[in-house]
């Protein structure tokens, strides 16, 4: 059975992209109340700053976030990169070649 959450994002030059996660394999049992079900996904407002959302958990250990500042960092553009991607077993194989300098597939920039 699948039961998707999609959730729509949107970059402040209007850019959109979409994420879909299938509520029964994230959904786990409160730790308070054993007959609610929670799916890790929490709005909180930080700071005063504008809608903040918290990926809990359960989400961090199932994906993989790939956070690439270049574009704000060395292009001086206002903008950043995030990738996510379900892991699987060679998710990190890319990313340990490109910033171990033994491995033939060093390239950090």
């Amino acid at each position: 059975m699948s039961l998707d959450l999609t959730i729509s994002l949107k970059d402040s030059d209007d850019n959109k992209s979409q994420l879909v996660f299938n509520l029964i394999e994230h959904l786990f049992v409160s730790p308070d109340d054993e007959n609610t079900l929670v799916f890790p996904l929490f709005r909180h407002e930080l700071n005063d700053q504008e809608d903040t959302w918290f990926l809990g958990s359960e989400l961090m250990q199932k994906y993989l976030f790939v956070f690439d500042n270049t574009h704000y960092d060395e292009r001086h553009e206002n903008y950043m990169t995030i990738g996510i991607a379900k892991k699987t077993n060679n998710s990190y194989q890319g990313l340990v070649a490109q910033y171990d300098k033994s491995n033939s597939g060093y390239s950090p920039s």
